[in-house]
């Protein structure tokens, strides 16, 4: 999961390319954003929800099993950042007890300020903020 900058229309040619059956789409904005999750045929899946910042959706298996899957491309600017967390927790109160979830993504975030190579080190509020 990450920002595609693309279009579903330029999505749809790199789905073929892949050989996948299915996809959900977030178009970009302009030059930025975007976000697409891509699955197999024969796999089943509901979509939930979805916003500039997360796919949210069902996955359903052969044989009856269910599980949850929630991609994120969280906010990159600093200021913004509560915004992703928000969304995190509200999707959190969605949850259904017993069902499995992957949250899984590019949350523009880092644990460790080893992780960061470059630019202004990140504030150890945001890193405790992810880490919660």
């Amino acid at each position: 999961m990450s920002e595609t900058k693309l279009d579903e229309r330029r999505l749809e040619k790199f789905k073929m390319m892949l050989g996948m059956g299915n996809m959900e789409v977030v178009d970009c904005v302009g030059k930025g954003g975007g976000i697409v999750v891509f699955w197999r045929r024969g796999i089943d899946v509901v979509l939930r929800s979805k916003s500039k910042n997360h796919i949210d959706m069902e996955v359903l298996e052969t044989g009856g099993s269910r599980w949850r899957f929630t991609g994120v491309y969280g906010e990159a600017r600093s200021e913004l950042k509560y915004k992703t967390w928000e969304l995190l927790e509200e999707l959190k109160q969605q949850h259904v007890s017993g069902v499995p979830w992957l949250c899984a993504g590019d949350f523009n975030e880092i644990l460790f300020h080893h992780e960061k190579e470059g630019g202004v080190p990140r504030a150890q509020s945001c890193i405790d903020h992810f880490k919660m």
